[in-house]
């Protein structure tokens, strides 16, 4: 189902994408697909943490050396903030595109590296042809004359 949403702010978006797990995608562009992706990456990260941080804990009182199982959680702690600034950029490209009036769908993405990512799992993630060419006319970055 494709939309407009011409009254889309990026800058509001890209704040609650960044700080509230992705809201910017639900409120701001009316993408709930992509928030829900945001909810369900936290979700397995906190899961993760709490897995590793458990075992680690619990391995520590049985074999002493089993705490270094806390070296996992940093790699997957970066791999989330990457997550989380390309979601903000997605956003941000978003909304700069519903702003400049075009029509998008539910769970289309203008972030190619970020579609990548998100591809992987959700088979139904399209990339917009102008964002896969490297073309954009949007408003920050007007066609050439």
């Amino acid at each position: 189902m494709a939309f407009r949403k011409p009254d889309a702010d990026p800058m509001v978006a890209a704040l609650l994408t960044f700080f509230v797990f992705g809201l910017g995608h639900m409120i701001t562009n009316g993408q709930k697909r992509k928030f829900y992706v945001n909810l369900i990456a936290i979700g397995v990260y906190i899961g993760l943490v709490v897995l590793i941080f458990g075992a680690s804990c619990l391995g520590t009182m049985i074999i002493p050396f089993c705490g270094c199982l806390n070296i996992i959680i940093f790699p997957i702690a970066l791999v989330m903030m990457v997550f989380g600034v390309f979601s903000t950029i997605e956003a941000y490209k978003t909304a700069e595109a519903l702003k400049a009036g075009k029509e998008i769908e539910e769970n289309e993405y203008f972030f190619p590296l970020f579609h990548k990512i998100v591809a992987f799992a959700d088979k139904t993630a399209t990339l917009n042809p102008d964002a896969a060419a490297g073309n954009s006319d949007t408003p920050s970055n007007p066609p050439a004359a």
